[in-house]
């Protein structure tokens, strides 16, 4: 219909627009933008094998959308850490005290009127120190089962030799 149109005058004649059109459907791109680990920048990868004492990072990212920048909203979680999803208009995460374990970072965005992007997402793994793994574990009641064994077997030995010396004496 007529009320559903915007006419213009161009160099090359007439332009139409249609009202019903929504021009912020288009979905920003998004791209990782630098990982920072305890404060330091690194390459951008797909994977982090960190240190134990490297559990300090910050992930900036970007989305590329001119229609109007400020529209555009993020979604992300750290699996392994969050179970739900966290929406910013923030271009970064910081997550200054990881525990050790193995995580993945996943983020979309979107503008005002667009789905959702396709998400993206990094890896990153925290080895757990020695004494928090099951093999420390396993040794340590192994020790003290051990220990509890020779202690008992010690003082049924010291038993034995009192009845033996006991006897000995009767005789």
């Amino acid at each position: 219909s007529f009320d559903d149109k915007i006419y213009c005058a161009t160099e090359d004649g007439i332009g139409i627009i249609d009202k019903n059109i929504k021009f912020d459907e288009q979905v920003p791109t998004l791209q990782f933008e630098n990982v920072k680990v305890s404060g330091r920048d690194t390459t951008l990868l797909d994977a982090y094998n960190l240190n134990q004492d490297q559990n300090n990072i910050q992930i900036s990212f970007n989305s590329i959308y001119y229609n109007n920048p400020e529209s555009v909203k993020y979604k992300y979680k750290l699996s392994g850490l969050n179970i739900d999803w966290i929406q910013s208009d923030q271009t970064y995460v910081q997550y200054p005290s990881l525990p050790a374990g193995k995580y993945r970072f996943f983020i979309s965005t979107k503008s005002l009127n667009s789905k959702w992007s396709k998400t993206q997402s990094i890896e990153f793994k925290i080895p757990f120190k020695f004494t928090e793994t099951i093999l420390f574990q396993l040794l340590r009641v192994l020790l003290i089962a051990g220990a509890a064994i020779f202690i008992f077997n010690l003082t049924l030995q010291n038993r034995e030799k009192k009845r033996a010396l006991k006897v000995s004496q009767l005789s």
